[in-house]
């Protein structure tokens, strides 16, 4: 389908989720709520256990979950932590963040931090790291972290519930919409009608478009998994049946919205299949980090409170002496 044209900034697909007001950063639009997929407890209790005044850096911060878990933890524990953020994309404003003194870099890749070296006492990143150039990046946190300074990073797993939901959702959105084609019929519907407001052509037209939305529709099934395709479906559905109801040219920006938005939405699940790794790659992953100046503990794969493997949890320390930066 067509996407965002010339606004394909480097993190564009990411850029309007977060300024929806999205915090979670799991990699998942549709990640589960509550105990299933909740990752606070990587978190809290290990954030508590740091010292007063530690300097804080969340990689791929997004919507900064990572570090609220830190803000909240430093409070329960009578302390105060530095928090910093950094991402990809472009980050909005959030006076929330801001009220617990969190510091967010947008358009700041994890391959390229501005800060000078030994300047953070811990760097975490919750599914984010991977998405980067791992070798320039894992460089980057060894080269910011103080000697002796820890990292954690929760890591997409190739076989976790994310994972094989993501490919679920890619696989049934190119079987029913991925084509583009039903998007480009229901333009031409609106487009008929805006030239020929009056004329048979028009009507025909959005004839031939309700029977291709109705027969869509019936490819779409019940599963779960389904429900995002099922939702666009709907959406197409509606306009469809508005073509005499809408104004032609709010439906086709309708409709322009509409393919932006599910490009940068296939592309953050296609972006997230990708980066998951299976044990082979950790191992890569983790050799790389060795190399770099980061010593690692046995990784484990996390699973949630509800028994979902989720992604795999490795802890890191900075050796006091450390290859030349790269």
């Amino acid at each position: 389908m067509d996407g965002q044209g010339d606004d394909r900034s480097a993190g564009w697909h990411w850029r309007d989720y977060w300024r929806a007001g999205q915090t979670g950063v799991s990699g998942a639009d549709e990640a589960a709520r509550g105990p299933a997929g909740d990752t606070a407890p990587v978190w809290r209790s290990w954030f508590a256990a740091l010292a007063d005044g530690a300097r804080i850096l969340d990689l791929a911060t997004g919507g900064g979950a990572v570090l609220r878990h830190a803000a909240a933890s430093a409070a329960g524990a009578g302390k105060t932590f530095h928090l910093t953020g950094v991402d990809q994309a472009a980050l909005p404003d959030d006076p929330a963040l801001q009220n617990l003194g969190v510091r967010r870099l947008g358009e700041t890749p994890a391959e390229d931090l501005p800060f000078p070296e030994e300047s953070f006492d811990i760097v975490t990143s919750q599914f984010g790291i991977e998405y980067a150039d791992c070798a320039r990046a894992l460089h980057g946190v060894a080269r910011v972290l103080r000697p002796g300074g820890a990292a954690r990073m929760l890591i997409h797993h190739a076989d976790s519930e994310i994972t094989r939901q993501a490919r679920v959702r890619i696989t049934a959105y190119d079987a029913v919409i991925g084509d583009g084609r039903i998007v480009r019929q229901c333009r031409d519907a609106y487009a008929a009608r805006l030239a020929w407001p009056a004329d048979d052509r028009a009507e025909a037209t959005g004839r031939d478009l309700r029977s291709a939305i109705l027969a869509l529709a019936a490819r779409v099934g019940p599963d779960p998994s389904l429900a995002t395709t099922r939702y666009l479906v709907s959406y197409l559905n509606d306009l469809t049946m508005g073509v005499d109801r809408y104004s032609p040219m709010s439906a086709l920006q309708c409709l322009q919205d509409f393919t932006d938005s599910n490009a940068a939405w296939r592309e953050r699940q296609a972006c997230q299949v990708a980066a998951a790794m299976d044990r082979t790659a950790l191992d890569s992953f983790i050799a790389t980090a060795t190399q770099a100046g980061l010593d690692a503990r046995p990784p484990v794969a996390w699973r949630d409170a509800t028994g979902g493997l989720m992604g795999w949890l490795v802890d890191f320390e900075r050796r006091p002496q450390t290859t030349t930066w790269v």
